[in-house]
């Protein structure tokens, strides 16, 4: 099975042009109709997971969108090159936060 990362960016890279405002736009609707699954889940025709999905595809775009843009100095660029970049970014950058969110839970479980 494809982790959730890479899948999010085979599509990325497949998708039409799209700018970084148009892309924070529909994660920030994502975002709202997460929570509304969550307040008002009658009024819904997806479960909270699946706009969890929808969040989590939107911020991983999100962040192939703006390594495009960092990489759209005068050079040629590889869109699979920036999708792996992007990959190996936010796995670095999650253990990070994981590592700290860890921490913080152990230090309350001394307690």
């Amino acid at each position: 099975m494809t982790g959730i990362t890479e899948r999010v960016l085979q599509s990325s890279v497949r998708a039409q042009a799209r700018s970084v405002p148009s892309v924070m736009m529909n994660l920030v609707e994502e975002v709202g109709e997460l929570a509304r699954a969550l307040n008002r889940p009658y009024r819904c025709d997806e479960p909270s997971i699946a706009e969890i999905a929808d969040v989590i595809n939107c911020a991983v775009d999100l962040a192939y969108m703006l390594e495009i843009q960092e990489y759209l100095s005068p050079r040629v660029y590889d869109p699979k090159d920036i999708a792996e970049t992007v990959k190996r970014r936010l796995e670095y950058f999650v253990d990070k936060k994981c590592d700290k969110w860890d921490s913080i839970v152990k230090k309350l479980e001394e307690k």
